[in-house]
C-alpha cells in the first residue's frame, strides 16, 4: 500500500519541527561545553533565523557525517580582547599570551572539538557509521558554504556569555547546516533523543575528541 504524499503544509510543519529539535541540540551542546570551560559563567541563548548577515569575523567548522546525513557545524566568533582574556585566564596562561594568536586559535579549535563531540553524542542515535572531522578555522569572508550547497535544514542560535574571566561579555553564533537522506526516518529517531538523560547518563562514556 502506497503511503499518501505529504502536502506542502505538512512538509513545512515537519521542517519546522526538525529545525526546532536541531536548535535545541545546539543549545544543549553549547551549554554543556560552556560548563566545562567555565562553570561560573552565565549564558543567554536565542534562536535566530539566520546568521548570514551577522557581524562575526571568524568561523570554526566541523563536519559530522553518517550513512543518513551530512552536517556542517559552524561556530561564529570575533577575535576580541574579551575572548583573548577568557582563553588566557581559564587556562591560567601567561598574561602576555593574550596577544598570541596561535594560542587563541588553538583554543577556539578545541572549543569546536568539544561542541562537535557533544553534537555527535546527541545525534549518533539517529544513524550509524558516524564520523566527525577535525576542526578548521576560516575567515568569515571566505565562508561561502551556504552559497555552494542546498541544505535541508539551516539551524542557528546566538549565545551571549558573561564570565568573570573576561572584562566584557562574549558573543558567539552557532549554526548547523544539514543534508538528510531520509527526513522521515531522521525525524522518527531524533524525536526519541532525551537530552537530559544523555547529560546525566554516565554509561554513555567519554566524548570522542579528534
Amino acid at each position: 500500500m502506497n503511503m499518501p504524499k505529504k502536502n506542502h503544509e505538512d512538509i513545512q510543519k515537519q521542517q519546522a519541527l526538525l529545525n526546532g529539535l536541531l536548535q535545541e541540540c545546539l543549545k544543549y551542546s553549547f551549554k554543556e561545553a560552556l560548563e566545562e570551560w567555565d562553570q561560573n559563567a552565565s549564558l543567554e541563548q536565542h534562536n535566530v533565523v539566520t546568521l548570514a548577515k551577522s557581524s562575526f569575523t571568524s568561523t570554526g567548522l566541523i563536519t559530522l557525517s553518517s550513512y543518513d546525513f551530512k552536517m556542517v557545524m559552524v561556530l561564529y566568533f570575533d577575535m576580541t580582547k574579551p575572548l583573548r582574556e577568557f582563553v588566557v585566564n581559564i587556562n591560567h596562561d601567561k598574561a602576555e599570551n593574550i596577544f598570541n594568536d596561535s594560542i587563541i586559535n588553538d583554543y577556539v579549535m578545541e572549543m569546536c572539538n568539544g561542541l562537535g563531540g557533544r553534537l555527535k553524542r546527541y545525534l549518533q542515535a539517529t544513524s550509524y557509521a558516524f564520523g566527525m572531522s577535525t576542526p578548521n578555522l576560516v575567515a568569515r569572508n571566505q565562508f561561502i558554504l551556504s552559497d555552494i550547497a542546498e541544505f535541508d535544514f539551516n539551524s542557528h542560535i546566538k549565545c551571549d556569555v558573561t564570565s568573570s574571566q573576561a572584562s566584557e561579555p562574549l558573543h558567539f553564533g552557532l549554526s548547523l547546516f544539514s543534508m538528510v537522506n531520509n527526513i522521515q526516518r531522521f525525524e522518527d529517531r531524533f524525536k526519541e533523543v532525551n537530552f537530559n538523560r544523555l547529560q546525566d547518563d554516565n554509561a554513555v562514556g567519554a566524548l570522542e575528541m579528534f
